[in-house]
């Protein structure tokens, strides 16, 4: 086919109206491609700050947890019994750097100890009466469970018996047998 003038020729008019077209077409794709990429970009902002709370959240959450696990131990400090006290007394003469009523962190909880030897990642348990039943004896055995795994520290489990009948040597020994 040859093209001659006749067939090339437009009006002006026709010229403008299929340009005005075309570029309307080309402006709406790119409000089209902005308005997606302002919606990606709203939700990524959106993800950002939900992750945000999410942090700020757990943030709260653990200040909190410290803040409660530190009042009961402070509690328990106070009210501390006569064998733990005496407790105390051998392991200062053994020269034993210890917290008493240290609060551990396992998990999203917490346990409070009653001795923790940071030196020697071990946890000393100075238990009463009341540690003899078999429901009191699994849950020990539970929480020394969780301890070991999640904190990676060892228990020792004392009786009051033990703290009152035996003497400075014994736990001297016994110490000494744990940490090596």
């Amino acid at each position: 086919m040859q093209l001659n003038e006749e067939t090339i020729t437009i009006s002006l008019a026709e010229y403008k109206k299929l340009t005005r077209k075309k570029e309307k077409k080309e402006e709406q794709k790119k409000k089209s491609l902005e308005n997606q990429g302002k919606k990606v970009k709203l939700k990524k902002e959106k993800e950002l700050q939900a992750q945000e709370r999410n942090k700020l959240n757990k943030r709260i959450h653990e200040e909190k947890k410290r803040e409660l696990a530190n009042e009961r131990a402070e509690r328990l400090r106070i009210n501390a019994t006569e064998s733990e006290k005496k407790f105390k007394i051998y392991l200062k003469l053994l020269g034993y750097k210890y917290s008493f009523q240290y609060p551990v962190y396992p998990n999203n909880s917490f346990f409070i100890v009653d001795f923790f030897l940071p030196k020697e990642r071990l946890v000393i348990e100075i238990d009463g009466g009341y540690h003899k039943d078999y429901k009191q004896k699994a849950k020990d055995k539970l929480r020394d469970q969780i301890i070991y795994k999640e904190c990676g520290f060892r228990t020792i489990r004392i009786t009051n018996e033990e703290v009152y009948s035996r003497g400075e040597t014994y736990f001297k020994e016994l110490l000494k047998s744990v940490t090596t």
